[in-house]
């Protein structure tokens, strides 16, 4: 028995050497796409936290009704316990430093540690520590080994990735201006501006969709189609634009006229485009007043 704990331990002081010497070109291959998993990491964590917030705003409404003795009440409150407690982690944190380096490294010296001190109780014949240095090193390079392949498949995913997540700014004139007025049966000058927040974007198209009730006028340069019954936006108005290059914090103006034909609150659809990335969506209110 100790004779074979003895050849595990020569194992196991090997697998730590040699998985030490690929950790370091796999965290080199964690560079590669660890800013497009960074960005992905906040877009993600953004949208989880708006999720998590209208969830427990609902469970709150759904309490404020309820007996604070009733089976109910508590079933609630420990729902919204849990998501406000939650915290949103994502194949990033796995590609870090920490993750795919420090936590797999320290694991890997403590599993070596542990088999030189098992090698070393071989020859001072005691075969109780042999046993138990070559259970201890089992346990932490099996550590080291699942946060490895648990980087690997990050890289993986990563890689076969088809398209990064937008971070963008939509908005009328003005930086946050979502709501805008006009006068009934007024055409009024109005744009539609743009603006990457995280990295410069290639190819940028950007389709305003505008509902029938409001009257597009044509503009030079831009196109302007109407939408057909079984397209998403039936009726609607599209503009399309396109940029080659939009840089970072630079905002793309897309200027045309609009008349309202009838008072009332009207949602005006963008869908964002670039090369590499999903399409992003967002809706603007245009309301029309006598």
């Amino acid at each position: 028995m100790t004779e074979a704990a003895f050849q595990i331990l020569l194992l196991l002081g090997y697998l730590a050497i040699g998985l030490l010497s690929v950790t370091f070109p796999i965290y080199a291959l964690c560079i590669t796409y660890l800013r497009q998993e960074y960005l992905e990491y906040k877009q993600e964590k953004k949208r989880r936290i708006n999720e998590l917030k209208r969830t427990i705003d609902r469970l709150n409404k759904e309490l404020s009704g309820e007996p604070k003795d009733s089976d109910r009440f508590k079933e609630i409150k420990g729902q919204i316990k849990s998501y406000a407690g939650e915290r949103w982690k994502t194949r990033f944190q796995q590609m870090t430093t920490v993750g795919a380096v420090v936590a797999p490294v320290t694991l890997l010296f403590i599993a070596l540690a542990l088999a030189c001190g098992g090698i070393y109780s071989f020859y001072e014949d005691d075969s109780y520590w042999v046993v138990n240095f070559a259970i201890g090193s089992s346990v932490f390079s099996g550590g080291a080994v699942f946060i490895l392949c648990r980087t690997l498949s990050s890289v993986q995913q990563a890689a076969l990735r088809p398209g990064r997540t937008l971070a963008v700014d939509v908005c009328y004139e003005k930086q946050d201006e979502k709501t805008k007025k006009v006068k009934l049966e007024k055409a009024t000058p109005t744009s539609v501006s743009v603006c990457p927040l995280e990295e410069n974007l290639d190819d940028l198209v950007v389709n305003i969709h505008v509902p029938p009730d409001i009257e597009v006028s044509e503009t030079f340069g831009l196109l302007i189609t109407k939408q057909p019954d079984t397209f998403k936006h039936p009726h609607y108005n599209m503009i399309s634009a396109m940029v080659n290059f939009a840089p970072r914090f630079t905002y793309q103006a897309t200027r045309f006229t609009v008349t309202g034909k009838k008072v009332g609150n009207y949602k005006i659809y963008v869908e964002i485009d670039a090369r590499g990335a999903h399409r992003y969506s967002e809706e603007l209110d245009l309301e029309v007043v006598e």
